[in-house]
């Protein structure tokens, strides 16, 4: 066995942590999931994110939380097809877990599964796959009372108006229009059971009743196209009325081809689910990944959806997150966000 397999094997706490790393795992231990000595902690990892795996796993011994530690590599060949079982009995165990792993095709239902057993068990979840030792330290910096703090103020603007109007310098030109009582969902990093949450973390939700206008992906085309097309060459503009994709334009004619098909495959893959407000002041890089990216200041939209029976009454086969670059909103005449930024008085700390 070779020094490197040692290090991917052996014990998280013979790793050293750098202290940013550190610094990072300590807010997400004890400010995301509230962790103490008296409960009891779970962290999935594997080779790859082994120093975030290691970074908890200090905090929580920080902290006196006992821990079990389980390296995906070591189990058995990737991708992993469903959840080992003393993975699943020891979360059955736990009032408190963290998986953090790299995304590996075919590994889906595991990551399922292990989201079925906390919901089940009503365990504080830190979500982390496509994690990166960059991510982690940049996306766990900010403190996130402070992005819940922000979160309610967004919330409490919404509540006063019925609408929100986003715009950007490559031609996005919205108008989203909602309901109140606000129908909305919020991810602000602060854990509770029965809640899972990704880290990082950092959004608000709106679901709209209405979305027109035009919208122009230039930043990011979320899941299956992201990893096939640019869109910073080849921006793609959809044409929205009523809530749902009625035009696509863009220059590469294989991309508007196949976002077409995409948008098409089911009744409501082309209808507008979500607002996504980005509220994570510490990702400030663009990312490529639609997951994170959705944390960080911006704004994007959501179209289709699997699980949205309790927040609107319809349903989709399919879901696209798409983003667009340096958005300008306006919930009502108030401005709130300008190419990408925050006004300063939202963020502004007492």
């Amino acid at each position: 066995m070779t020094v490197e397999d040692n290090k991917i094997l052996g014990a998280l706490s013979e790793i050293d942590v750098s202290a940013s790393m550190l610094e990072a795992a300590v807010n997400a231990v004890g400010t995301c999931l509230s962790a103490a000595n008296n409960d009891s902690a779970v962290i999935i990892y594997d080779k790859s994110t082994i120093n975030v795996g290691a970074a908890l796993d200090s905090a929580f011994r920080t902290i006196g939380t006992p821990t079990k530690t389980f390296n995906l590599d070591s189990i058995g060949d990737r991708p992993l097809p469903t959840l080992p079982g003393q993975i699943a009995s020891a979360l059955r165990s736990a009032t408190v877990s963290a998986m953090a792993v790299t995304t590996v095709r075919g590994e889906l239902s595991l990551r399922k599964l292990v989201l079925e057993v906390v919901t089940e068990q009503k365990i504080r979840h830190a979500h982390m796959p496509a994690i990166t030792d960059e991510v982690f330290v940049d996306g766990l910096s900010m403190n996130y009372r402070e992005v819940a703090k922000l979160i309610e103020i967004l919330i409490a603007l919404a509540e006063k108006n019925n609408s929100i109007t986003m715009t950007s310098p490559a031609g996005t030109n919205l108008e989203i229009n909602y309901t109140t009582p606000l129908i909305f969902d919020k991810m602000d990093g602060l854990i509770i059971p029965n809640r899972w949450q990704n880290l990082p973390s950092g959004q608000l939700i709106i679901y709209p009743n209405d979305v027109s206008g035009i919208y122009v992906i230039d930043r990011n085309i979320g899941d299956w196209f992201e990893h096939k097309f640019d869109v910073t060459e080849h921006p793609v503009t959809l044409v929205i009325e009523d809530g749902r994709v009625r035009t696509i334009n863009c220059d590469n004619k294989r991309l508007e081809r196949e976002v077409g098909l995409f948008l098409r495959s089911s009744d409501n893959s082309g209808r507008i689910s979500e607002l996504v407000i980005g509220a994570n002041l510490g990702l400030t890089k663009d990312r490529p990944n639609s997951l994170l990216d959705s944390y960080r200041p911006s704004a994007s939209l959501v179209l289709g959806g699997f699980n949205h029976s309790q927040k609107v009454n319809w349903s989709s086969a399919t879901i696209l997150p798409v983003f667009g670059n340096n958005a300008s909103l306006f919930i009502g005449a108030r401005q709130i966000m300008m190419s990408d930024a925050f006004s300063t008085d939202l963020t502004e700390t007492d």
